[in-house]
């Protein structure tokens, strides 16, 4: 049995994180509700801040890290990298989380996960 969060579970307790954080959240693409991973786009008021997944570190474990391309502000880019991750892993959640402290809920609520 694995400590692990179902996919769909963590997804909407983040949604709800950014909620009461004073931010919006959609899902942009839904996974498997039991096995997918999850790919989070950080916005800050409208602006694209960070892509957030699951890599694994040294230690063994999975841990939440910076990943996708180096302009968020490119939609082109930012889509073709998405389509790309979902080309890989169809099982995939992407979550756009909309917020007015990206950094901060990055911190706070992404290290609880």
């Amino acid at each position: 049995m694995s400590d692990r969060l179902p996919a769909g579970l963590e997804a909407r307790a983040l949604m709800r994180a950014a909620e009461a954080a004073g931010g919006m959240a959609m899902v942009l693409h839904r996974g498997d509700a039991e096995r997918g991973s999850l790919l989070l786009l950080l916005l800050e008021r409208g602006r694209p801040r960070f892509c957030l997944g699951r890599e694994l570190s040294r230690s063994g474990t999975y841990e939440w890290a910076d990943i996708g391309p180096t302009d968020l502000g490119d939609p082109l880019d930012l889509q073709a990298f998405i389509a790309k991750r979902r080309g890989f892993d169809p099982d995939l959640w992407v979550l756009e989380l909309d917020l007015p402290d990206a950094e901060r809920f990055r911190h706070d609520a992404i290290s609880l996960s």
